[in-house]
């Protein structure tokens, strides 16, 4: 059996760390250098012939992300390197998933004319 047939297409893993340098490129909105020291969030997809890692800064996290994460691991908790992250660290991720955090980061009002 061929070991590519037993993976699943464009299966996504999620994976919070902190940035060991300041090489990465948000992948998110910003599209800044993540600082080193930054927390981040790593998205893995496994397309088959190789597994890509993009990264996004805390801020640039959507809430479809959470929903997402929330989906597949069943809490933001249980993502890899939660538990790694310092106890400020923990709650910013954490704040990103509560009902507060989700309606603050509605869609900006248009320009004033």
């Amino acid at each position: 059996v061929d070991s590519n047939s037993l993976r699943s297409p464009a299966m996504s893993t999620y994976s919070w760390s902190y940035a060991p340098t300041d090489r990465a490129t948000c992948k998110g909105k910003c599209g800044e250098k993540i600082a080193k020291g930054a927390v981040r969030l790593g998205i893995s997809s496994d397309t088959g012939h190789h597994t890509m890692v993009v990264y996004r800064c805390l801020g640039c996290v959507t809430d479809k992300q959470i929903a997402n994460i929330i989906a597949k691991d069943g809490s933001l908790e249980s993502v890899s390197g939660f538990d790694g992250l310092a106890d400020d660290d923990q709650k910013e991720v954490l704040a990103k998933g509560s009902p507060a955090a989700a309606s603050s980061s509605s869609k900006p009002a248009g320009k004033a004319k």
